[in-house]
């Protein structure tokens, strides 16, 4: 039905025909299984202090939330690398969106040349400050907004999407007026807030102070200036 889903009417029936010779067998992985799953897709060295750091804490955070289904959860996290924590524990509920395909945007994601994908961030990101290298979740919605903004049109998602823009657009005008909103953090803000929305039933993260320094890669109070800002 995915895959057919945009196609014209006959291709569907035809399609239905073929559906109703096979067996449907669900192969819904849990949060620790997909980001396991990411872990060993992705090959490294060795993740920064400053990584692990985030996934300790990241960890402890969701078990104040009784949210940590793993005991390794933080290793499992570490093993992300460069993915941010908060991006590769928000990665699965995407991925379980009416307009992703579950495991397969997974791999999607982290292997496709899609600009602005994961990939994309490899080939273009330097190394001489690896301390602070993450793909964060707001590069993440850019990925989504980029790519797949046709299939969110017509997704559950939409209206959320076209409120995030609604309110960048309007953040851009602001700008003008308050210098200090054109940081980029402002924006990196927003969208992480949206996209924390969407995932929160399958994460249990809120978009709190907590959850915005993690998914920037931030020390905690390190925002504090942006948000205030944001709120008034």
């Amino acid at each position: 039905q995915e895959y057919s889903s945009n196609a014209i009417k006959r291709i569907r029936d035809e399609w239905g025909k073929v559906q109703g010779r096979f067996v449907d067998i669900s192969l819904n992985l849990n949060s620790s299984e997909q980001i396991e799953l990411i872990a060993a897709t992705i090959s490294y060295q060795k993740a920064p202090s400053r990584h692990v750091s985030f996934c300790n804490d990241l960890v402890t955070y969701l078990k104040k939330l009784k949210r940590a289904p793993s005991e390794n959860l933080s290793e499992m996290l570490a093993n992300c690398w460069p993915l941010n924590p908060i991006t590769a524990t928000c990665l699965g509920p995407i991925s379980r969106r009416s307009y992703g395909q579950n495991q397969r945007s997974i791999f999607s994601f982290l292997g496709s040349g899609e600009p602005l994908g994961f990939r994309h961030f490899l080939e273009n990101t330097a190394v001489e400050n690896i301390e602070h290298i993450g793909y964060s979740l707001a590069e993440f919605w850019d990925y989504l907004n980029y790519n797949w903004s046709s299939l969110i049109s017509s997704s559950q998602d939409s209206h959320n999407f076209a409120v995030a823009n609604e309110i960048l657009a309007s953040l851009e005008t602001a700008a003008q007026k308050v210098p200090a909103l054109a940081d980029p953090v402002c924006e990196k803000i927003i969208k992480i807030i949206h996209l924390l929305q969407i995932t929160r039933p399958q994460t249990g993260l809120y978009p709190n102070r907590v959850t915005l320094h993690l998914a920037l890669g931030e020390d905690t109070n390190a925002l504090d200036a942006q948000i205030d800002l944001l709120q008034e």
